[in-house]
């Protein structure tokens, strides 16, 4: 259903063909109405699914408004035609007394390798923090808890990865924009969405973990991982923090798809939205201006 819905439209996209935005919304609505019917008593089988040589980790957070939803995602997640080695799902201490408190539509989605593990609350950033400390020699994929993915995720992004193994791979990025003095515009003025930049990596990509970001081991500054810093300069901002990170260690990005298409978010989950606040209330420019000033060869390169 996911898997077909996705190559219309990735197919429609690269022909510019102009019902695009009408069939994306039929296809949204459709997929979300008849997915929680299906699959919710529906079996993953995995067996299928090739191996690879390298160790990789799909690591996502969620939050409580959405932990009724979540399931749909990590279904996705499982359901994979590349052999993963975890799947891990973080939750905040704080916001989840047990597991015997979540959702029995969550739980039965262990015995298929899901695996839940708590931790401190980082917010978004609890989706790349714990995985990367613990698994330091992984690939680590990052996902968000809202999007149903298709069943090629890892494959697409681990093949762009063995064409340019020291890059970050992505699926969604926005190209930065800078004025003609050097100074990174407001992040509303950036180029969103792009197509195209998956021929040669480039440090002007800023990765989105809205479409899945794969990230090779040891990609990142050191920097990333002082809790203190990113609370200070970047809380609720993972993605601009992942790319100041990246850019710092001289990791490119690349994105794994020559043209760029929305996946699907999940309706009932979008009530309360990170993105939102983040952009209408120029929260990522406070964060892009937090980050740029602490680290000012940021800009100065």
């Amino acid at each position: 259903m996911v898997d077909i819905s996705y190559k219309i439209l990735e197919w429609m996209k690269r022909k510019n063909i102009f019902l695009y935005d009408f069939v994306f919304k039929i296809m949204k609505l459709f997929v979300n109405i008849f997915f929680p019917i299906v699959y919710s008593v529906k079996k993953i089988d995995n067996n299928k699914s090739k191996s690879v040589p390298e160790k990789i980790v799909l690591s996502f957070t969620t939050f409580p408004p959405r932990i009724d939803t979540v399931w749909q995602t990590a279904y996705t997640l499982l359901n994979q035609t590349v052999k993963v080695d975890h799947v891990i799902l973080w939750l905040a201490r704080e916001q989840f007394e047990s597991l015997d408190t979540l959702p029995d539509s969550l739980k039965r989605l262990k015995k298929y390798g899901l695996e839940i593990k708590f931790c401190d609350d980082l917010r978004p950033h609890k989706k790349y923090y714990y995985a990367m400390q613990e698994y330091p020699d992984a690939i680590v994929i990052t996902v968000d808890d809202d999007v149903y993915y298709p069943s090629f995720l890892v494959e697409r992004l681990y093949s762009k990865h063995q064409e340019f193994p020291d890059a970050i791979c992505c699926n969604w990025a926005h190209l930065i924009k800078k004025s003609n003095d050097g100074k990174i515009l407001p992040y509303n003025k950036w180029e969103k969405g792009v197509s195209g930049f998956d021929d040669k990596p480039s440090f002007s990509l800023n990765q989105v973990g809205y479409e899945g970001v794969l990230y090779p081991p040891h990609s990142l500054d050191s920097r990333c991982f002082d809790k203190d810093l990113l609370c200070k300069l970047s809380l609720n901002a993972d993605d601009l923090w992942l790319k100041a990170m990246s850019y710092l260690h001289g990791t490119k990005v690349v994105r794994a798809n020559d043209v760029a298409y929305r996946y699907f978010g999940i309706l009932k989950s979008q009530k309360v939205a990170l993105n939102t606040s983040n952009c209408g209330q120029n929260k990522n420019d406070e964060a892009i201006e937090k980050i740029t000033t602490y680290f000012p060869e940021l800009e100065d390169r």
